[in-house]
């Protein structure tokens, strides 16, 4: 029962944040010449590519967001894809990019929309979890002292962690 009460708590905090399962890339806006063909990803970290879809050289695409200041990502809309917004690795190709909603002026920004400020944050992440969920979820056994702890009951946890 506390656990069904932690749960229901901070799903009502997450939506009280705004939360939105894009909120963690940068809104963006300009283009992208392709200049080799690369795989376009729906989920780059799970190297996930529906319908086997690639970059076309010369192609220019429509920029929808990056994956993080100075990341190697870039969220592209290619229309014959489905789903249409595809994760392109930044190399591929020549992006022309405006960081949209960016308060820093033209000449702070590259055109990769990456700070040019050393030491500077324009944004903090807020991190919940729930150590049992961790452990069961990514598979630990053997490599977290912490999973096996937990799997074998010499310790309990009944809350979630904020970081």
């Amino acid at each position: 029962m506390l656990i069904k009460t932690q749960i229901r708590t901070l799903f009502i905090f997450i939506v009280s944040l705004g939360f939105c399962p894009g909120a963690f890339a940068i809104k963006a806006e300009g283009s992208f010449q392709s200049v080799k063909a690369c795989a376009a990803y729906k989920s780059f970290k799970k190297g996930h590519n529906p319908g086997d879809v690639y970059t076309i050289p010369g192609r220019d695409y429509e920029v929808l967001e990056i994956n993080k200041v100075d990341g190697s990502w870039i969220l592209l809309d290619i229309e014959e894809a489905v789903p249409s917004r595809r994760w392109v690795a930044l190399e591929c190709g020549v992006p022309n990019i405006l960081v949209t909603g960016s308060t820093k002026s033209d000449s702070e920004v590259s055109n990769t929309g990456s700070c040019q400020t050393p030491n500077t944050y324009d944004s903090h992440v807020l991190a919940l979890s729930w150590q049992a969920g961790f452990c069961e979820h990514y598979n630990y056994s053997g490599r977290k002292e912490e999973c096996d702890s937990l799997n074998s009951g010499n310790i309990v946890i009944t809350n979630i962690t904020i970081h």
